[in-house]
């Protein structure tokens, strides 16, 4: 694990002070439809709300800095012994996957986050992506969730982290006339309530790290980061996703955002 100063008691203490003023606000950017509300029944939640722009060099828990990398899988950053130990039970699961993780099998794959049906714990993978080119269009890469899904994909888009007050990106999960930043794409079989699909266990041990709901989500889930195109050329649009981006995912489905899927 990685190393912190012994006592980080201030930290905690400035932490539990200011998330006392953060109760049911409303950030930035939502999905339609849906409110979201700031949780304080689980510990030291925010410091302060982070925008697009610093976003990932706060800590992952509570965003403060300065932070440090996990040591190991060098995924996700953490100001204190208390934040990384309160991320431990999640972080767990795919730490040691993230530093281990096969080489790129070509500079068309991007990483994701799998979680199979019937297993204990999510699997970081490698996800085909192919550059389209179809006449009187711009070039585009398109990602193929199917060797993970086997059927139509539907998907949801993660673009703010309510629980943690960081604004992960906008444009992407609804519309901004200038989208920037990035979100947390989540793939799902598109037809599940009816194809025969069963619950993911993998995914609600994923849930169950952090007292987050149980989801409706049945079937195989395919988690990767996408980008807004920020112009008519641009044809990069799935990145690899991030250690980080496991805890955005979690958070999505806390209780205190109501809503969830």
């Amino acid at each position: 694990m990685t190393s912190f100063p012994e006592d980080d008691s201030d930290a905690a203490r400035k932490g539990a002070e200011l998330l006392s003023k953060f109760k049911n606000i409303s950030l930035g950017g939502p999905t339609p439809g849906r409110e979201h509300y700031l949780d304080t029944s689980s510990g030291i939640t925010a410091v302060e709300p982070r925008s697009i722009e610093d976003s990932e060099e706060a800590c992952l828990m509570c965003n403060a800095t300065p932070v440090q990398r996990c040591a190991r899988c060098k995924s996700a950053s953490y100001c204190s012994k208390t934040c990384q130990k309160n991320d431990y039970r999640a972080h767990k699961l795919l730490c040691q996957q993230f530093a281990n993780q096969s080489p790129r099998p070509s500079a068309q794959h991007v990483r994701g986050i799998f979680f199979p049906v019937n297993a204990e714990k999510p699997e970081v993978v490698w996800i085909p992506c192919a550059l389209v080119r179809r006449p009187d269009e711009e070039p585009c890469q398109e990602l193929d969730p199917m060797p993970f899904l086997h059927d139509i994909p539907g998907w949801d888009r993660i673009q703010v982290n309510h629980v943690r007050r960081r604004q992960l990106g906008v444009g992407l999960a609804s519309y901004h006339p200038e989208p920037a930043g990035y979100c947390v794409a989540l793939f799902y079989r598109d037809n599940f309530l009816s194809d025969g699909s069963v619950p993911n266990k993998s995914f609600q041990a994923s849930l169950a790290t952090s007292g987050a709901r149980n989801s409706s989500y049945r079937g195989p889930l395919l988690a990767v980061r996408q980008l807004p195109p920020k112009d008519l050329e641009q044809d990069d649009l799935w990145r690899d996703v991030m250690l980080s981006d496991f805890r955005h995912i979690i958070d999505h489905f806390h209780p205190s955002v109501v809503g969830a899927v």
